[in-house]
């Protein structure tokens, strides 16, 4: 069940990334949403790859 939420988190955050691409190419102000959307790709490669307890 946790790996199902792991994989979610890498699914919102790879949207997350694509929208801050969109926006930023707009308004500088939002490319924290596209880092936003990184971080959890990473976050999410990582508990995946460790085996979450």
């Amino acid at each position: 069940m946790k790996r199902l939420f792991f994989v979610m988190l890498l699914i919102c955050g790879f949207c997350l990334q694509t929208i801050g691409i969109y926006l930023a190419s707009k308004s500088a102000a939002f490319v924290s949403v596209g880092v936003l959307g990184s971080m959890l790709i990473f976050l999410s490669i990582y508990k995946l790859i460790n085996k979450p307890v």
